[in-house]
C-alpha cells in the first residue's frame, strides 16, 4: 500500500482541522508530517478522535517544534507517533481560556474555570504518563511552559505496547 503524504504545519483551529480531515480522510494509508504552534482544545479533541478512529491507517511524524494543544496527541493518540530527526522542541503547558469580565457575563467564570483545572489535572497526568519528570510535571502543574529539546525525546513513553 503506498502512502499518502501530507505535511500540516498550522494553528489547530476548527476550519485548518477540518480542511486537513478533508484532504485525508479518505486516503487509504497517510503519513502525517506534523507541525504546529498550538491552538484550540476543542478542535484538537476532534482532530484526535478522527486520528484515533483511523490509527491503524495514519503514522503521525512530528517535525520541526509541536507547541501547546498539539503535544496532547503523544498523550491521546493511539496509533504510531515518530519524532522526526528534525523535530526540535516539544512545548507542554495547561491549556486556559480567555475571560473578559468587561460586562456581566451569563457565564460562571468560576465554574469555567474549575473546569480548566480538572482537564488540567487530567493532563498533567497523561504527560507524567508519557515521560515528563517529577520537576517537569511541577512546573506544568504552575503554569510554566515545559520545553523538550531533542535530547530529551528518549524518556517519552510513545509506540511502546
Amino acid at each position: 500500500m503506498k502512502p499518502y503524504y501530507y505535511f500540516f504545519d498550522n494553528g489547530i483551529e476548527t476550519e485548518s482541522v477540518q480542511e486537513l480531515i478533508d484532504k485525508i480522510g479518505d486516503k487509504e494509508y497517510v503519513k502525517l508530517y506534523f507541525s504546529t504552534p498550538g491552538g484550540y482544545t476543542r478542535a484538537n479533541s476532534f482532530f484526535i478522535d478522527f486520528l484515533n478512529n483511523r490509527k491503524d491507517n495514519i503514522e503521525i511524524i512530528f517535525t520541526n517544534t509541536v507547541e501547546s494543544c498539539g503535544t496532547i496527541l503523544l498523550a491521546s493518540f493511539k496509533g504510531k507517533i515518530h519524532l522526526s530527526e528534525d523535530l526540535d522542541t516539544l512545548l507542554f503547558h495547561k491549556v486556559d481560556r480567555q475571560l473578559y469580565g468587561q460586562r456581566k457575563d451569563s457565564f460562571d467564570n468560576k465554574e469555567l474555570r474549575k473546569m480548566d483545572k480538572e482537564y488540567n489535572k487530567n493532563l498533567s497526568e497523561k504527560f507524567k504518563e508519557l515521560g515528563l519528570n517529577d520537576k517537569e510535571i511541577k512546573k506544568f502543574n504552575r503554569g510554566e511552559d515545559v520545553v523538550l529539546y531533542k535530547k530529551d525525546f528518549h524518556r517519552l513513553n510513545i509506540n511502546k505496547e
